[in-house]
């Protein structure tokens, strides 16, 4: 967690050097830590606020799938049952909010930002269709961005 926390390189592949991707595999770890058997997260709080932190750093949108590992990541660990659902929800909830505050459309990177916690969104509802409880959260937030955004159904 501390080190998505603390990660500034979000480049993919480098061209001649090969993949840096530090992002991907970040989430890799956490994935691998919040499903191991002998983890226990103290702070589930933490690691929502350890993801807006990483959406928020954003500048161009991620372009090498970094948010269906990002979403990996959580659903390992909800998975293994170190995130409960109460508090995987509570956190989509915040991460929601907290963007929509910050969404200004006359600034791209709040556009970006706001479209990778929406594909991060798109890969929950897939990972998590079938728990009803998570899927109806994740489905109600999309929702309200198409919306937002002018989408008509």
């Amino acid at each position: 967690m501390q080190y998505l926390k603390l990660e500034n390189d979000y480049r993919g592949f480098v061209t001649n050097k090969g993949w840096a991707h530090a992002i991907a595999y970040g989430s890799d770890f956490l994935g691998s830590s919040l499903s191991h058997t002998k983890f226990h997260l103290t702070n589930v709080s933490e690691l929502f606020i350890t993801l807006k932190k990483v959406i928020n750093r954003l500048e161009t949108p991620f372009i090498d799938e970094e948010e269906s590992r990002l979403a990996s990541a959580f659903k390992l660990g909800v998975q293994a049952e170190n995130i409960s659902v109460e508090d995987f929800i509570k956190g989509i909830q915040y991460i929601d909010k907290e963007l929509w505050m910050q969404y200004d459309a006359t600034k791209l990177n709040t556009c970006y930002r706001l479209h990778t916690w929406t594909l991060i969104l798109h890969n929950w509802l897939i990972f998590f269709s079938n728990d009803s409880e998570i899927k109806s959260t994740v489905e109600l937030k999309l929702n309200h961005y198409y919306q937002k955004m002018g989408y008509n159904f």
